[in-house]
């Protein structure tokens, strides 16, 4: 009689049971496939990101490529023209045909020079004798023999070319063209040649130097040069980032900065404390990505800072047509690409537990509630059983025995028909078979 069902904790057992062990490994699932669809993702965005970016560098230097072969062209057919004031023309056609190109100039052997140059404000603040409005300037040197020996730079300023707002005559100062990196190597290879980045004294831009040669009945006579403005790049590149905070950089064959697409990064790339000390983040120095990325190859890595902060990298080795042994790096931190897949994923779990919780004190009240009614049927039918065994046991019973063999056998009946949604008709059920076995008993 003291036996009792403990049905809720069945039941909520058998809930837990069967909505966590599901429940868990779809969570799971969700997650794995998630970040490795996400991994996929993040190798074609940077790859995508990385090839943008190449290819608009080298669209700048195809540009200078061709203008630079035009000029050329125009040399070699007419060679004196290149000593008229209206060759200027040329090379301001030439300048302003990329905003990244900063000077176009004519080196001949002879040591004649011919250049245009673009002028910024910086430029024109520092250097006193140029105009505050100067946003072009020319300038000439004779030739060695032309000058007899006493050689001199010929300047004029323009602020809307060819309008001249001022000249100069100074003396000649400074490196020779023709002893320059690039004169040396397009007479060496008889070919293009891209410099490695330099400062340009003049502007204090960093800058790659392109040169075309310049040929003459066969010979080699000088070259068209350019140019090319590296940190204005930057512009370029932010319009390919692979994420919303990433980062890409432009390193020399000393692993110095040169281009990043952080301002911000590179006022502080100036390395007082030695190599190093230089930091993508507050959690990532440039030197564990140097370290820990696979130069130069088209692969993905994902670098992790000391402190746990997780970044993707993908470095690759520039053409030589851009410039020599410059290395590109994209760097992305993970939470670009993962947070808010995980902020999902924790909301789902965080609902997932809400629901657990709701669920199983609904099944726990339930099963209390049907435990206690299968306890009082269960119990009713032990009595209903315990009165039939004591009336088959006699041979003769009195009324009483009887009654109460027929009262624990209706409130079986009764507890039975309450687990019933239709009360009514188990009512009815119930009268009728009341019915039926007092009959049976009377004619027992």
């Amino acid at each position: 009689m003291n036996r009792r069902i403990n049905l809720k904790y069945i039941a909520l057992f058998g809930f837990l049971a069967i909505l966590i062990i599901p429940s868990v490994i779809i969570i799971y699932m969700r997650i794995i496939l998630t970040e490795e669809v996400s991994r996929d993702l993040i190798n074609i965005r940077l790859n995508k990101s990385l090839e943008s970016n190449e290819q608009a560098i080298s669209d700048i230097f195809q540009t200078a490529k061709g203008v630079s072969t035009v000029i050329a062209d125009a040399v070699e057919a007419n060679p004196e023209d290149i000593r008229l004031e209206q060759f200027n023309k040329i090379l301001f056609s030439a300048a302003k045909s990329s905003d990244y190109i900063e000077s176009v100039y004519v080196a001949l052997s002879d040591g004649y020079l011919r250049t245009l140059d673009r002028v910024d404000i910086n430029r024109a603040t520092r250097l006193k004798v140029i105009p505050i409005k100067t946003k072009w300037a020319s300038v000439v040197v004779k030739s060695d023999q032309d000058s007899l020996g006493s050689r001199v730079r010929l300047e004029k300023y323009y602020d809307v070319f060819p309008t001249v707002l001022a000249r100069n005559r100074l003396p000649f100062t400074g490196s020779d063209t023709r002893a320059m990196e690039q004169y040396l190597g397009v007479r060496n290879a008889s070919n293009i040649f891209v410099s490695s980045p330099k400062r340009k004294f003049e502007s204090g831009n960093l800058v790659v130097r392109m040169g075309v040669p310049i040929t003459i009945n066969g010979a080699f006579s000088g070259i068209v040069g350019t140019d090319i403005r590296l940190e204005a790049a930057n512009n370029i590149m932010r319009n390919y980032q692979a994420s919303e905070n990433s980062l890409t950089i432009i390193l020399d064959r000393k692993k110095d900065l040169i281009v990043t697409t952080d301002n911000s990064f590179r006022m502080n790339s100036i390395r007082q404390d030695g190599p190093g000390t230089l930091r993508v983040s507050e959690h990532l120095a440039l030197s564990d990505i140097l370290k820990n990325r696979k130069e130069g190859m088209n692969h993905i890595s994902r670098i992790t800072s000391v402190d746990g902060v997780k970044f993707w990298v993908l470095s690759k080795i520039l053409p030589r047509s851009v410039g020599e042994d410059l290395e590109m790096l994209i760097i992305s931190p993970d939470d670009d690409f993962f947070a808010e897949v995980r902020a999902a994923n924790m909301e789902l779990i965080w609902l997932g537990v809400f629901l657990l919780f709701i669920g199983s004190i609904i099944i726990y009240y339930f099963s209390n509630w049907l435990g206690e009614k299968i306890n009082r049927v269960t119990f009713a039918s032990i009595r209903a059983r315990e009165r039939m065994e004591l009336v088959n046991d006699k041979k003769s019973f009195s009324i009483k025995e009887i009654a109460e063999f027929y009262a624990s056998l209706s409130e079986f009946e009764r507890e039975l028909a309450s687990l019933s949604k239709n009360i009514q008709d188990d009512e009815k059920i119930l009268g009728q078979s009341r019915g039926r076995k007092l009959q049976s008993f009377k004619r027992g």
